[in-house]
């Protein structure tokens, strides 16, 4: 499926997902495959057809990031995350380069309700450890939308919010610490 037949499918995708199916599975570049799965998020939540398509490109580890980044967030879109979609978004948080990690750590929010939060605070733990500064302060970030915390992720923010150089870093655990003194109090 050519990229030029996904761009003529974008005026109307829920009347195109046959073809939006086929652009995600045989798109002919990435960038065909990846705006197929964009363009799949705004299909009915009724077809069955995109939901499928989705889950399948999602569950398989060799669809490349950019792809697997687009579905995970028609999944969104839709409504429809499932705990492959935490497992993948936990796997693409923790490697891979640093701006494809923050845009899965931003996804994470999308968990905190549901029963892999606690596969997700594991993941977000693991990338406050990260060279990247970029990826430490989203994860931080992150950690608020989970809120109230563990001891030990409290713990961990103090200790970025005191030690680390990286302003940024220091600033995102802070909003995050200031967000869960709130739900504390709140719950009180």
């Amino acid at each position: 499926v050519t990229l030029d037949a996904l761009l003529k499918a974008a005026d109307a995708p829920e009347t195109s997902a046959g073809l939006l199916v086929q652009g995600l599975q045989h798109g002919e570049s990435s960038e065909a495959r990846t705006l197929a799965a964009t363009l799949l998020g705004e299909c009915p939540v009724s077809d069955n057809a995109a939901r499928e398509a989705l889950e399948k490109l999602v569950a398989d580890p060799s669809s490349p990031v950019d792809v697997t980044l687009a579905a995970l967030d028609s999944q969104i879109q839709r409504g429809e995350l499932t705990a492959a979609s935490a497992a993948r978004l936990t796997a693409l948080s923790e490697k891979g380069q640093p701006s494809e990690q923050v845009e899965a750590i931003t996804m994470l929010r999308y968990f905190t309700a549901m029963d892999c939060r606690e596969v997700c605070l594991k993941a977000l733990e693991s990338c406050l450890q990260s060279g990247n500064e970029d990826v430490r302060a989203s994860a931080a970030l992150a950690l608020g939308d989970f809120c109230p915390l563990s001891d030990s992720h409290v713990t961990k923010l103090r200790e970025l919010s005191e030690k680390v150089s990286c302003l940024y870093v220091r600033d995102a655990a802070l909003a995050t610490l200031s967000r869960t003194e709130a739900t504390t109090t709140t719950e009180k």
